[in-house]
Parts: C-alpha cells; structure tokens; sequence
C-alpha cells in the first residue's frame, strides 16, 4: 500500500502495523490519511527509509526515537499519540512536518539538520526560539 501515491483508505477498517518489516527494502512509506492505522512506529526502525508520510495517521504510537536515522523527508502531521523529544529526530532530515504533534523538546536541538522545509504549527509542547535555526 505504501507505493501507491494516490490512495484513500480513510474509514477503510482497521489496519495494524505488526511484525519485523527490517527485511522489506522500502526505502519511501507513504501511508497518509489511514485513519484506522493502528499499531507501533517502531516496526520501522531497522529500516533504510528516506521518506515517510503518515500524516494523519492520529491512531499510531510509539516513540519519534525509534524512526530510522535514514530519513530526510518526515511528515508526521496530525499523529498525536507519538511521543518523543526533538532530540530524537534524525539528523538527515531535510523536510520536517510535525504540526499538530505531541513532540516535545527545543527546537534549537534540529540546528544542526539540513532543513528546507519545517512545519511546527500547532506543537504546543514545543519550546525555544524560531532565530536559533538560522
């Protein structure tokens, strides 16, 4: 499912991420708007991923620490019931949505990213000064 751009499976029924999936050779997940995605980001972590979109999967849960250090595109917008610390977000990472998330942390923690794109809008458990990332 994660290879086909253009889906809608909002309301489809229930989906759970189970299993190790480190022997798949995904390297781009786009599993957005599966509302009904259930399950732990943390299937995820033994992966070579460099993009991955689940924005709007609000069901989801884990920790941001356990999403693969491979990543350089992050779309998280909308998954609320991840947690985790800026810290933990993989320092390739050259775009960065985490609106609407329970993120915490400073944001001065992704200065050293090669961030193009960064989107905090509603990260109301984030702290820090926007000028540090200049």
């Amino acid at each position: 499912l994660s290879s086909i751009e253009d889906k809608n499976l909002t309301n489809c029924g229930k989906f759970v991420l189970t299993g190790d999936m480190s022997m798949l050779s995904i390297t781009k997940i786009n599993l957005s708007y599966m509302n009904t995605l259930e399950g732990d980001i943390q299937v995820f972590k033994d992966m070579a991923i460099t993009n991955m979109n689940l924005s709007g999967c609000w069901k989801l849960a884990g920790n941001i620490k356990d999403l693969p250090q491979s990543i350089t595109d992050l779309n998280l917008c909308g998954c609320e019931k991840l947690e985790g610390n800026l810290e933990s977000v993989p320092k390739s990472v050259t775009n960065l949505n985490l609106a609407q998330t329970n993120i915490e942390g400073d944001i001065e923690s992704l200065k050293d990213c090669p961030l193009q794109s960064l989107v905090l809008s509603e990260c109301d458990e984030l702290t820090g000064d926007i000028e540090s990332l200049k």
